[in-house]
Parts: C-alpha cells; structure tokens; sequence
C-alpha cells in the first residue's frame, strides 16, 4: 500500500533532502532549499518552544 508516514524529527537529515531540494529548485522553488540552508547555518534549527521539523515518507522515500 502506498500510505504515507509523517514522522516528527528531532535532528534533520539534510543529506536526505537533496533531491527533494533539487527538483523543487529546478521548478522554481527556493523553500527548501531555504529550509537546508537555514537549518546548516544554525539559522534555524526548529528547536525553540513550539517548533518542529516534520517528514513525509511514502515506501521509505522522503515525499
């Protein structure tokens, strides 16, 4: 079945993005690369009162 898991994380992965950010970036979208950006760069580690960081995965890939 091709469910999807959301699965909340306390350390983001950015590694795991990559292709996520370069195919929303091929299509005009800067988000998420932003997203990996900000979250390398100490920026924004969405570890504050009320933030967090959320991860879809359908079949084991990153959707």
């Amino acid at each position: 079945m091709n469910e999807i898991l959301i699965q909340k994380v306390n350390h983001l992965d950015t590694r795991k993005l990559l292709l996520l950010v370069e195919e929303s970036t091929s299509e005009g979208f800067r988000h998420l690369k932003r997203l990996v950006n900000d979250y390398e760069t100490g920026v924004n580690k969405f570890d504050k009162d009320g933030e967090a960081v959320f991860i879809a995965y359908q079949n084991n890939d990153i959707v």
